[in-house]
Formats: C-alpha cells, sequence, structure tokens
C-alpha cells in the first residue's frame, strides 16, 4: 500500500469512528434528556422508543439515496459533502439543547441518521479504491469497529448521564 491510499484509509477509518461516536453519544444524550424529563413513565418509554425509531428509520429510508449519490459522484466528495453538512445538523442538535426542546431534539436526531445513512455507502465504496483486493476483509473498518465506536459512544454517554 502506498503512502498516499494509506493515508485516505487511515483518514477514512477515523472518519468512520467519529461518525459512529458521534451519532451514538447524541442518541443516548438525547434518550437521557427525555428520561430526566418528568413525565409519566409510559410516555417516557414511548419517547424513547421514538428516539430509537427516529435513529434507526433514517438508514431504511435514505441508504439508497446515499448509494445513488456515492455512484453518481465522485464518493469522495460525497463523504467530504456529507461530512460538511454535518455542521448545521450538529447546529440544530445544539439549539434543541440550549432551548431544551425536545422537537428540535428528536429532529436533530432523524437529521442527523440521515446524514449517517447518506454517508456509509460511501465510506463502503471509497474502500477497493484505498486498499489493494487482498487486504479488503482489513480489521479496522469491519462492521465490528463500528459496532466498536457505537459501544464507546454508548459508554461514554452513559458515564455523563450518571455524572
Amino acid at each position: 500500500m502506498n503512502s498516499r491510499s494509506t493515508r485516505g484509509f487511515w483518514s477514512l477509518f477515523f472518519t468512520q469512528f467519529q461518525e459512529s461516536f458521534s451519532d451514538n453519544a447524541y442518541k443516548f444524550l438525547v434518550i437521557f434528556f427525555v428520561t430526566a424529563m418528568t413525565l409519566p413513565g409510559d410516555r417516557r418509554h414511548l419517547l424513547v422508543l421514538l428516539v430509537g425509531w427516529l435513529f434507526s428509520l433514517p438508514f431504511i429510508l435514505f441508504s439508497m439515496a446515499g448509494g445513488y449519490l456515492a455512484d453518481r459522484f465522485s464518493k469522495r466528495s460525497v463523504v467530504i459533502g456529507v461530512k460538511i453538512a454535518e455542521i448545521p445538523v450538529m447546529g440544530v442538535a445544539l439549539l434543541g439543547l440550549a432551548l431544551k426542546s425536545l422537537p428540535i431534539l428528536l429532529l436533530a436526531v432523524f437529521i442527523r441518521s440521515t446524514q449517517s445513512a447518506c454517508f456509509s455507502p460511501s465510506k463502503y465504496g471509497l474502500l477497493p479504491e484505498l486498499l489493494p483486493e487482498k487486504r479488503l476483509s482489513f480489521w479496522p473498518l469491519s462492521p465490528g469497529r463500528s459496532l466498536e465506536g457505537r459501544c464507546t459512544g454508548r459508554s461514554t454517554s452513559n458515564r455523563r448521564g450518571r455524572g
């Protein structure tokens, strides 16, 4: 592997880790926000379920659109564009936190997850361009590594929620 593709691979690796971590840390932050609200138990449980649905639904609805973008345009450009779009998305999330507005927080969960759904196809499409064929099953960008980012995000948000 040459130096340029190695740099590109590790950049993609860290971008993927940050994406998984941020998605899940924010999702659990909203869940902690909901559980801290003084609501009847049934309503609170329903809202936690709603957060999970709003987080998962965009992956079902918009992954194909992300795949279309990855096929139609440069995968690198799509990744960069999606990561730039993350800035205003997290601005909406910050606004929701500042205003303590559950509807804005829920909207931000959905938009954030939509942004991630559009990121994923380009991420996986870049791998064959960055790695030689014999290294395509290389460990750091495997689904298990995405799981590691999710678990780290969950662990960090759990500690902050109890503190």
